[in-house]
């Protein structure tokens, strides 16, 4: 009897082909992981932080009305292009995320120069600038953390939190 089979070229052929294929579909996997790590540790590096500011009496929460002021500084050795402000806080066993941003509509004010609470909304560009923000957050803040949103190449990037025990208002 004879038997038939496939010879020893076209089951070698098909071996690689197979190979080639499976390394083709594990680096389109894993390419965009090892990118999307590699633009994050480019973008936040040691100096892309944010400072909560309480030295000033601008950083407590205010239990009569809910509300969290909140002084946000860019650091004076920070160069990054700060495109937004994740904000979270915690409290009475509850915790909520807050984006401030200049482009979105919130219930998120912003301290003006003329001391007046504004919705147009401003980040700190420059080293050392600050604003003040406040925000509703209907319970009593305990503890808030603010990590900077940056823009590198086309991507933004959400890099390290920053956080701090808040105090309450004094009268």
């Amino acid at each position: 009897m004879k038997s038939k089979g496939i010879s020893t070229l076209v089951a070698t052929v098909l071996l690689v082909l197979i190979t080639i294929a499976a390394i083709g579909l594990i680096w389109g996997a894993i390419l965009p992981l090892i990118q999307k790590g590699l633009g994050q540790s480019k973008a936040c590096g040691l100096t892309t932080t944010l400072k909560i500011n309480k030295e000033e009496g601008y950083t407590c929460y205010n239990s009569s009305d809910k509300s969290l002021m909140i002084m946000i500084e860019k650091p004076h050795n920070a160069e990054f292009n700060l495109v937004g402000i994740n904000v979270q806080v915690s409290g009475e066993g509850r915790k909520k995320v807050y984006i401030i941003r200049p482009d979105k509509v919130t219930d998120i004010f912003m301290l003006n120069s003329t001391g007046q609470w504004t919705p147009n909304l401003l980040l700190p560009q420059t080293p050392g600038e600050a604003f003040t923000y406040k925000i509703d957050t209907g319970f009593n803040v305990t503890q808030v953390g603010v990590a900077p949103i940056v823009l590198y190449g086309k991507a933004e990037y959400i890099c390290d939190m920053v956080t701090e025990e808040i105090e309450p208002c004094s009268a």
